[in-house]
């Protein structure tokens, strides 16, 4: 995630542009997930980025192949790894495992309540070809069933749902070589209990009025 953050284009804000790492030589990033938060202190060295995280610190490369596919070398350690850009975050695969990372502190409970689940696309984290697809148009998933697998790297990935919901469309089938972000499934997810696709409740239809005490029942007797 820092190696991401650090190889976006330079603002075209020129008061951005002066921001902290001339002012100050370094700066620091914040990353949170659902239950964690941390942060990294990057400064430039002779060209090169050296990164802080705690009390370690060390340089971070990275560099790009044609499918879409990052190395990053943090010091020693070496990882192969894909992003793709969620609505509720950055997703990163490989290594062993899937994370969803978001920029900035974490917010508080009453924040995080507040957040909605992804759209409903769910992606490819990696280029790779397509192993299973679990789900078929109509299925509904609770949230983190698995929808298709992924074979990556030499490693298999799952893609899962990000909320509970019904299958709207699969872009995917067995064997097919896919790119990294590419749709594999789309969801109409629920929220708040209600399917996002589902048509508004009907009217509900009046009850019939009780006579009051002593009025005029239906065939005018008292």
């Amino acid at each position: 995630a820092v190696a991401r953050a650090l190889d976006r284009p330079p603002s075209a804000d020129p008061w951005a542009a002066i921001g902290p790492f001339r002012v100050g030589g370094a700066a620091t990033l914040a990353f949170h997930g659902d239950d964690w938060e941390e942060r990294a202190v990057a400064r430039r060295d002779r060209g090169d980025w050296l990164v802080r995280i705690g009390d370690d610190e060390r340089p971070l490369r990275w560099w790009r192949d044609v499918g879409g596919v990052w190395t990053v070398a943090f010091g020693d350690e070496v990882a192969r790894v894909g992003f793709v850009e969620r609505s509720d975050g950055l997703e990163i695969a490989g290594g062993g495992g899937r994370w969803v990372v978001r920029e900035g502190a974490r917010p508080s409970s009453a924040g995080r309540r507040g957040r909605g689940p992804a759209d409903g696309r769910v992606r490819a984290p990696l280029p790779g070809k397509v192993l299973r697809v679990e789900v078929a148009v109509g299925d509904r998933v609770a949230a983190g069933a698995p929808l298709v697998t992924l074979t990556a790297m030499k490693i298999e990935l799952a893609c899962e749902a990000p909320a509970a919901g019904e299958v709207r469309a699969v872009h995917c089938r067995p064997d097919q070589q896919v790119t990294a972000g590419a749709v594999l499934v789309e969801l109409a997810l629920e929220r708040d209990g209600q399917d996002d696709a589902a048509p508004p409740p009907a009217a509900a239809t009046p009850a019939a009025a009780t006579p009051a005490a002593g009025g005029a029942t239906e065939d005018g007797g008292a």
